[in-house]
């Protein structure tokens, strides 16, 4: 039996590495290196000009005249094959600097084009719209997304696996318009924006657009439904890149913030000047270096309040803009949430609260079949702890076709004076052509922290099995954490278990109904003694969705919980040891975010712990035009226990004004009823040209107490960002 005990010599946690390295590689090596089936290739060609075409989202440039149109568009929903109901060109051309594609949207009723969004990174779910991935390094793995509706909002993401980074954002521009044939879509890409092998000439190329109407999609090439858009195994070729040109790959990006505090708890009034900046560096376009110095995130949007009935930590996601940047490649082992090797946010922040990010360096890059990242970062002393160096180093190889495997190391404690590292392996075997139009996935991971003055067991480890088709979704995922598991710079909420978790659903596409739905999710996780803790089972009988986007589904929930020691769930509401075996009914409806107002509602009912839980969430979105959109929230919780009864409440607001795509006034109003706190987030946003914008964002931390509400905090701040590019 191996020994994972701190006081384990190192050579022999190598070789403990090195064992579980090659078991991963040989499960890997029985199939990963099948080649695909033949399949025809869409091909096309970016056509070197000297002009660029006038971004104006007219298409009437001689550039654009002179250059044919890809092949037609194929429907992929609702009919599979079948000729789209409106047509759709495709044009494209490139300078030595930027990549430009032109895209005229036919449509026989223009006023029916839906375009409700004029916000730049907004969602674009619920608009007519046009996207396409570029996998600029041809390795069927990862890609950069670009997304426009008929208002010229832009949508930006980083494309990896079954990850989707939509908070990632890089500079690059695009017009929109409407007309009496349909709607125009002008996009151009500069080079210095993107990564890409300056060797090659072809690009992993694929474009979509949906007529949100009727929510009919249509792909250029890999129309197979079982193969979701972001998936570039069979994706197309764009040709015509070689001699693309980054120029010097340099952006320096000063930025200056003035900041008024005012904290009334803390008796704090003062005025802060802070001035910071970031460096981009590309020597190559397969390599990038950044740094940023004296970071400011005071601009960044804050955490939306939640209610939280579990015993275990909530997960919040990162926002921070230059964590996000290239952030896919340290993602490891398909992990969500618990068992994180590395998560961002424990970089610059303890217990919720910032500490001042002096200096941070990043590189990224790709050459041949290898893929790396290094991330390091010192924070400055606050919230109880001195300065910090923490990093991170991930690198991952391709293999074959569509596999990996990967290796990943942290350093540092961002919130203690011990140390504490991590390293860990993972390896993916994916095919997305198995018997010929079926994908299938496997995944294995292991990972060991290290942390100074532990002697137990620190090791996790896992796999997962799927095959995510879209008739019928199946998948099977082991997880085993040790008791003192403790990544530092990672996420873990639940140590000390082994978790089973497994997953079907059979899909059906009737022509009176987009789909219907039948599901079984099953979770069951016990300690490493095998003694069952908690185990969920839901059964969704049904789930209807509509081609507008409208969905019902309805279903029980088995829930049983075993906790090890009493906790407190309430303020004075505690939950004895025992076994708990809860049965509740759930019933959800979410209105289609294409529609002008859309209503959802979600509820649950049924027993908990030793009484009764009643929840409902309730919601609205009124968008009266592209330039306004109001949200009401809430999330109302009703426990009777025998221990006592209590109510949770969670109300959110937000305001939406939007001057054109450049120009936005976004505010989020927030209400938690146990604390009585109110959170308000003003922020006013104009790009005044890609890459270069000024925040105005006012903060404010409220109480609501003794009938009267009391101002806690106000942070008014004004921020200019200034991308000089060369």
């Amino acid at each position: 039996m191996c020994d994972f005990r701190a006081g384990v010599k190192p050579k022999n946690s190598t070789r403990l590495l090195a064992s579980a390295f090659v078991i991963c590689f040989s499960f890997l090596s029985t199939s990963a290196w099948a080649v695909s089936p033949d399949v025809t290739v869409a091909k096309a060609r970016a056509t070197l000009v000297v002009d660029p075409p006038t971004l104006d989202g007219r298409l009437d440039d001689p550039v654009w005249q002179s250059i044919e149109p890809l092949k037609p568009l194929t429907q992929v929903v609702p009919v599979t094959g079948a000729t789209p109901s409106q047509a759709t060109e495709i044009r494209i051309v490139r300078t030595q600097g930027a990549l430009y594609v032109g895209i005229r949207c036919f449509d026989t009723h223009p006023d029916e084009i839906i375009a409700r969004v004029m916000k730049e990174d907004g969602s674009l779910r619920g608009d007519d719209r046009v996207g396409f991935f570029l996998d600029t390094f041809r390795d069927h793995r990862s890609s950069y997304f670009f997304g426009v509706n008929p208002n010229g909002s832009r949508f930006d993401a980083l494309v990896s696996y079954k990850s989707f980074k939509s908070d990632w954002d890089t500079i690059w521009r695009a017009r929109g318009r409407i007309d009496e044939l349909g709607w125009v879509a002008e996009i151009e890409i500069p080079f210095e924006s993107i990564s890409f092998d300056p060797e090659s000439d072809i690009w992993g190329f694929n474009i979509y657009r949906v007529i949100r109407r009727t929510n009919e999609r249509n792909r250029w090439t890999d129309i197979d439904i079982n193969r979701s858009f972001g998936n570039m195994a069979n994706a197309g070729e764009l040709s015509g890149m070689l001699g693309a040109n980054q120029g010097l790959g340099l952006d320096i990006v000063p930025a200056l913030s003035v900041q008024r505090i005012d904290d009334e708890v803390n008796d704090v009034h003062e005025f802060k000047a802070k001035p910071g900046g970031d460096i981009f560096y590309s020597p190559s376009p397969w390599l990038t270096a950044s740094l940023t110095a004296n970071t400011d995130f005071a601009d960044t949007e804050v955490d939306l309040f939640r209610v939280n009935l579990t015993r275990f930590a909530l997960f919040f996601p990162e926002k921070r803009a230059f964590f996000l940047q290239d952030a896919t490649i340290f993602d490891f082992g398909g992990l969500g949430f618990n068992g994180r090797p590395f998560f961002s946010r424990r970089i610059g922040l303890v217990d919720g609260e910032e500490v001042p990010l002096l200096f941070g360096g990043k590189v990224t890059g790709r050459q041949g079949r290898v893929n790396f990242g290094f991330l390091e970062t010192w924070t400055g002393a606050g919230q109880g702890v001195g300065q910090k160096s923490l990093g991170v180093e991930r690198v991952m190889i391709n293999v074959g076709e569509e596999s990996s495997v990967g290796f990943i190391a942290t350093h540092g404690n961002p919130d203690s004076d011990e140390e504490n590292g991590l390293i860990g392996i993972d390896a993916l075997y994916r095919n997305s052509d198995w018997q010929g139009d079926k994908v299938v996935e496997a995944r294995a991971w292991f990972q060991r922290s290290f942390t100074s003055g532990e002697n137990g067991l620190q090791s996790g480890w896992g796999g997962q099995l799927s095959y995510p088709n879209d008739r019928i979704l199946w998948s099977l995922e082991y997880k085993e954490l040790s008791e003192d598991f403790s990544p530092s710079l990672g996420f873990v909420n639940r140590p000390d278990i082994r978790s089973y978790n497994g997953v079907f659903r059979y899909r059906l596409r009737p022509e009176w109904m987009r789909t219907i739905d039948f599901s079984v999710y099953a979770d069951v996780v016990t300690d490493r003694e095998n003694v069952p803790r908690t185990a969920q089972a839901y059964l969704t009988p049904f789930d209807f969705k509509t081609a507008m986007g409208d969905r019902l589904w309805m279903g029980y929930l088995y829930d049983f919980e075993q906790p090890r020691e009493d906790f407190e769930i309430y303020p004075g509401v505690i939950v004895p040891v025992g076994q708990y075996t809860d049965h509740r009914f759930f019933w959800d409806y979410k209105g289609s975010n294409a529609r002008v107002l859309a209503i959802s509602f979600l509820g649950e009912a049924g027993s908990f712990y030793s009484g009764r839980l009643v929840q409902v969430d309730p919601s609205l979105v009124f968008r009266p035009s592209e330039h306004l959109a109001i949200s009401l929230g809430y999330s109302g919780s009703f426990v009777e226990l025998e221990q006592g009864d209590f109510e949770r409440h969670v109300a959110v607001a937000r305001l939406d004004i939007m001057f054109n795509v450049d120009i936005s006034w976004n505010t989020l109003f927030q209400y938690e009823h146990e604390t009585g706190e109110i959170g308000i987030d003003s922020r006013f946003r104009w790009i005044i040209v890609p890459g270069r914008e000024l925040f105005l964002v006012v903060k404010q931390e409220l109480q609501y107490r003794n009938n009267q509400v009391y101002l806690n905090r106000s942070l008014p701040l004004i921020k200019l960002r200034w991308t000089f590019r060369f």
